[in-house]
């Protein structure tokens, strides 16, 4: 059974830690300065532990669950530089074209669907009952949160965060950087850097 090494220890952790084993992983433990309540498996260190970690733990894989996104990014950039291979985990339960690209480090929820000729780039979040059309292209380090359908042809920049139920119209653009809202609608393209609410989802603030 091939060993996982879970780099984030709370609540994104703790679901990684389901998955992975659902997918057929043994979980060695989780690497964190902090931990949740609830921890499933052994907290094993720190970042700064992770070089006598590995020493222990030969052959051992990495899968980064840190929610925010741009340190999501750092930390499996960071864990590739030490030689840890970053894998991917897909639920069983989703339904995923054949031809769908999924990237080193994204994480597929239970209950997902996605469409033909679609991309998940490496370190996106999947979650649990989003709708993925055909065509679409789901950024690096994005998250795409709980309920949220893409139509076809939509296209999600790199550390984009779709909101819970936020729904985009096909074929528009949502550029770098940006939060769309929960239960928003995105009826056009919406390229710069921000927050945006609402029906039709309008810029409403900076995410900075």
């Amino acid at each position: 059974m091939k060993k996982l090494l879970i780099f984030g220890a709370g609540g994104f952790g703790c679901e990684a830690f389901t998955i992975a084993k659902d997918v057929g992983y043994s979980i060695v433990g989780f690497v964190d300065s902090k931990c949740s309540e609830s921890l499933p498996a052994l907290l094993l260190g720190s970042d700064h532990d992770i070089e006598k970690i590995i020493a222990s733990h030969k052959d051992v894989m990495g899968f980064v669950a840190i929610g925010n996104s741009l340190l999501r990014k750092k930390v499996s950039e960071d864990m590739k530089n030490k030689g840890i291979e970053i894998v991917s985990l897909v639920h069983p339960t989703s339904l995923i074209a054949e031809d769908v690209s999924i990237g080193e480090g994204a994480i597929i929820y239970p209950n997902v669907t996605i469409m033909n000729s679609s991309k998940i780039s490496k370190g996106a979040l999947i979650n649990s009952n989003v709708s993925i059309g055909h065509d679409v292209c789901v950024g690096e380090f994005s998250n795409v949160n709980l309920g949220a359908n893409l139509a076809g042809c939509v296209q999600v920049g790199d550390c984009t965060l779709i909101g819970m139920g936020a729904n985009v119209i096909e074929g528009n653009r949502i550029g770098n950087d940006v939060t769309i809202g929960a239960g928003a609608v995105v009826t056009k393209n919406l390229i710069e850097k921000g927050v945006y609410l609402g029906i039709p989802a309008i810029k409403r603030g900076s995410n900075d």
